[in-house]
C-alpha cells in the first residue's frame, strides 16, 4: 500500500507541475525578412484611425485590444489579434490621388531597434486628397521600436 501512495503522490506532483502557466514571449530581434500577417487577412481592409495627425506619413504600433478599439474603427474584425505575442502597425499616409495597396514587405534592423516597411501602391484614378494605410501583424514589438516606411509605385 505504501508503494502505492508513494506512485500515486509522484504522479500527482508531476501533474501539478506540468501546469505551471506558460512563460511570458519574449521578443527576439532577428535581421532580414519578418513573416507578417495581414490585418484582416486583405492588403486593403476597411479599417481607419478614428484621429490622424497632420503629418503626411505617421505610424502607430498597437498593442492591445484596448488599444486597437481606442485608435481605429474596424468595419468587421474577422479574426483575433494575439496582442501578448504580436503587435499590429498601422502606417497612414496621404496622397492625391488615393492608392491601393499591391503588396507589402517588413524588414527588421536589429542594431538600430527598426523596421522598415515597404508598400508597392497603385494609384486610382479619382484626383481628391486621401489618407491611405498600411497594416502589418508582426511579432511583438518592444518599446521604443521605430518604423520607417517606404512607398513604392507601380503603374
Amino acid at each position: 500500500m505504501n508503494r502505492l501512495h508513494i506512485i500515486l503522490l509522484l504522479t500527482i506532483g508531476t501533474l501539478l507541475g506540468s501546469c505551471d502557466e506558460d512563460e511570458p514571449y519574449v521578443y527576439r530581434c532577428e535581421d532580414g525578412i519578418v513573416k507578417y500577417e495581414l490585418f484582416n487577412d486583405e492588403l486593403n481592409p476597411q479599417a481607419r484611425l478614428n484621429k490622424v495627425g497632420s503629418s503626411n506619413v505617421d505610424y502607430h504600433i498597437i498593442q492591445s485590444d484596448n488599444e486597437l478599439y481606442q485608435k481605429l474603427t474596424v468595419v468587421f474584425l474577422r479574426k483575433k489579434i494575439d496582442f501578448k505575442t504580436k503587435s499590429l502597425i498601422v502606417i497612414n499616409f496621404k496622397t492625391n490621388p488615393p492608392v491601393d495597396v499591391i503588396s507589402q514587405s517588413v524588414v527588421a534592423d536589429c542594431n538600430h531597434n527598426n523596421l522598415t516597411v515597404t508598400a508597392q501602391l497603385r494609384y486610382a484614378s479619382i484626383p481628391v486628397d486621401a489618407v491611405n494605410y498600411v497594416f502589418a501583424i508582426v511579432p511583438k514589438l518592444p518599446s521604443g521600436t521605430s518604423i520607417k516606411f517606404i512607398s513604392e509605385y507601380v503603374k
